[in-house]
């Protein structure tokens, strides 16, 4: 059977679970769901997996619009043929739709938030499901990556100096433009933003490796042993300073090996996304990553204890979430998403952001990779020189773009409302201004200004995950309907013998047990192999997750030496395989990891991090289990 086949049966068991589920909430729609599926059948054999991973989630894209715009519209999409050409209700999921819209396509005033959730469920379960992308399209991808970036500004003087022997001269976008007024109101609140931060020095924040993939090495390799530093990342972050726990390590170091001073290129990787095209990433090069996770610590720390942690959280997604269910009641409330946002932040942009502040820019600077090398086409060069501020996979990334879309979401509803641009202003938006990367929440009246700074800036709103009217919001995974939570799960991969299918698959199971949808998580169990525990909600162990006490396993013992009651369970393990290291790189290792006494730690490099599947003895108390009695 060939693989295309394999994925769409798995799809169309999932779906017939999904129907069944759906039949137990709504009985009276028993027949209608039962054509539904039989629709579903006759597509499949025709367009295959295409109908789960393309198709319905277009549907579902479709859905989402309608559901704002308050009227539901012809689309064209697979599946989409209307019931007769004098109504606009589709055929497929007839008896669902007809709960949420009325025959004439307008949208219930009591349109049931249940009926929204199951029908989004239906039609977006595949969404995120794991397809490997092929060459081809990882291709298309790389090429049209490169040529985004060849249509952005190039970057201004400043960047493409190694130090500050020659001043750089910035970019002035309120004289290249006839917006003078919003981008007054923007230049002030980036200084003011800018100079919140503070001075940035190297040595009061925490210096650290990434735990991913590095451009400049490949295979096993210890990422505290230096083989590059470069000129541009020694006029900040000193080499003897930085990349050393001591002088005299550096002083051996640099007499015995020595260290080149290329500017090396970030490495282009593309990872699973969607069926329709993979996700691009950047391996940095690993100093720079290291000065790159310093800068980190620097934003993470100074926004959390700012006036700025009111509106940006580098990890908590939460105060987005619920500013969307609320935006999705009363309407006053925007949800803006960006394609491809870190992307479009420009050079030139970051300037306007950090100019107040020049020795966090001249680090920002020295920090960042100007070149990616790809191998995946011959259609663009293998070395491209980037114009946008970075990829992601610098570590800078995240913070510097969520603190851009502030400043930007700021002067949209400061230029809207007509107010002065000062910190007393600012503060009042609090509960109505939130960013996080680049999901961003501004009230509705904030539009038209947002939308010009983001033309100005060259920045492309996602006009499908983007929300201004009517009562649907989307934010930070959070879907919500007239202030119900109306967010699908996603079947993302059959069990195939593999530690990653096996979690992705329990997490479904409990999902939809947490949902009471009984039939996918039966479905879900079967496919599954004998052993994995049952585990009381809350408890964190790896298993079923459970609303009654646990069921105890079989094979119980006594554990004498740990005064406890043990069952032998399958369960996931992620054991580490460290090749050990000695010397300066050690050393430097182990101020840096600064371990306990406790810890069990030893100096080496991970070169294997991967779950296994493993049979384990594990204490009934950790599954909730009761102790049997004796």
């Amino acid at each position: 059977m060939s693989t295309l086949n394999r994925h769409a049966q798995d799809l169309s068991k999932v779906f017939q679970c999904l129907v069944k589920d759906t039949e137990m909430q709504f009985p009276a729609l028993s027949q209608s769901l039962s054509q539904d599926l039989a629709r579903v059948e006759a597509a499949v054999s025709n367009r295959g997996n295409h109908v789960f991973l393309v198709d319905m989630p277009q549907l579902g894209k479709h859905l989402d619009k309608c559901l704002a715009s308050g009227h539901y519209s012809r689309s064209g999409i697979t599946l989409s043929k209307r019931v007769s050409k004098r109504v606009e209700t589709p055929k497929f999921l007839r008896g669902i739709h007809l709960m949420v819209f009325d025959s004439h396509g307008c949208l219930r005033k009591d349109a049931c938030p249940v009926a929204v959730a199951a029908y989004r469920q239906l039609l977006l379960f595949a969404k995120k499901y794991y397809v490997q992308p092929s060459d081809a399209m990882v291709s298309t991808a790389v090429e049209a990556f490169v040529r985004a970036d060849m249509d952005r500004p190039e970057p201004s003087r400043f960047w493409q100096m190694k130090s500050d022997e020659v001043f750089g001269e910035f970019v002035d976008y309120t004289e290249a433009s006839g917006d003078f007024s919003l981008l007054s109101i923007l230049a002030t609140v980036a200084r003011m933003i800018s100079t919140t931060l503070g001075h940035y020095d190297p040595s009061e924040w925490r210096f650290k490796h990434g735990p991913g993939a590095v451009s400049d090495r490949t295979g096993k390799f210890d990422k505290y042993n230096w083989s590059n530093w470069s000129e541009r990342l020694e006029s900040v972050f000193p080499f003897a300073d930085y990349g050393f726990h001591s002088y005299s390590s550096w002083a051996c170091f640099v007499d015995t090996a020595g260290v080149l001073e290329d500017i090396l290129p970030s490495r282009l990787i593309a990872v699973p996304k969607t069926a329709k095209s993979p996700r691009l990433i950047a391996a940095e090069p690993v100093a720079n990553m290291w000065c790159q996770q310093n800068l980190h610590h620097y934003f993470a720390a100074r926004i959390r204890r700012s006036w700025i942690g009111k509106f940006i959280s580098l990890r908590n997604q939460g105060q987005n979430r619920a500013l969307a269910l609320r935006g999705s009641v009363s309407g006053h409330l925007a949800t803006v998403d960006l394609s491809a946002a870190s992307d479009t932040v420009t050079c030139n942009a970051v300037e306007l952001l950090f100019k107040s502040n020049m020795g966090l820019l001249r680090a920002l600077r020295a920090t960042r990779t100007p070149y990616v090398s790809q191998t995946a086409t011959t259609r663009v060069a293998e070395t491209h020189t980037l114009n946008m501020y970075s990829t992601m996979g610098n570590a800078t990334t995240f913070p510097v773009e969520s603190l851009m879309f502030l400043a930007i979401a700021i002067t949209a509803v400061l230029h809207a409302r007509g107010l002065t641009a000062n910190l007393e202003n600012i503060k009042t938006l609090h509960g109505e201004v939130s960013v996080y990367g680049d999901d961003i929440i501004v009230p509705v009246e904030s539009r038209d200004s947002l939308l010009r700074l983001f033309h100005l800036f060259g920045m492309d709103c996602n006009h499908d995950k983007t929300f201004f009217e009517g009562n649907f919001r989307e934010s930070c995974g959070c879907d919500a309907f007239r202030g119900h939570d109306v967010t699908p799960f996603y079947w993302r991969r059959p069990y195939g013998r593999t530690s990653e299918s096996l979690s992705a698959v329990v997490d479904f199971r409990n999902e939809a047990y947490r949902r009471y949808m009984l039939a996918c998580s039966a479905y879900a169990e079967s496919t599954l192999p004998q052993g994995i525990p049952e585990v009381a909600y809350g408890l964190g162990a790896f298993g079923y997750s459970t609303r009654l006490k646990p069921r105890v396993p079989n094979g119980v013992r006594w554990n004498d030496g740990l005064q406890r009651y043990e069952a032998r369970v399958l369960t996931l393990t992620g054991r580490n395989e460290v090749t050990r290291t000695e010397g300066h790189s050690a050393l430097l290792q182990y101020f840096t990891e600064a371990p306990s006494q406790s810890d069990d730690w030893e100096a080496g490099y991970v070169h294997a991090s991967k779950l296994k599947t493993a049979w384990r003895y594990t204490s009934l108390d950790s599954l909730g289990c009761s102790v049997p009695t004796l």
